[in-house]
C-alpha cells in the first residue's frame, strides 16, 4: 500500500530592500569632556537617530506589504 509521501517544502522569503537593511551607526561620544565639540556631536547623533528611524519605517512598511501578498 502506498500513501502520501512526506515532502518538505521550503518557502522562499523575499529579501528586504537593501536600503532598509543598512545597520545603524554607533553614536558619537563626547571626547574627554570637551564641551566645545558637544554641539556638533549632538547634531550628528540626532541625524544618525533619524536616519535609523527612517530605515526602520522602511523595513516595517516592507514587512507589512509582504503580509498582504500572502
Amino acid at each position: 500500500m502506498s500513501g502520501c509521501t512526506t515532502t518538505q517544502l521550503k518557502a522562499e522569503f523575499p529579501e528586504p530592500p537593501s536600503n532598509c537593511m543598512i545597520p545603524a551607526p554607533s553614536l558619537k561620544l563626547l571626547e574627554d569632556g570637551k564641551l566645545s565639540n558637544a554641539e556638533g556631536i549632538i547634531v550628528d547623533n540626532y541625524s544618525a537617530y533619524y536616519t535609523a528611524v527612517d530605515r526602520l519605517d522602511c523595513l516595517q512598511d516592507w514587512a507589512n506589504s509582504q503580509k498582504k501578498i500572502k
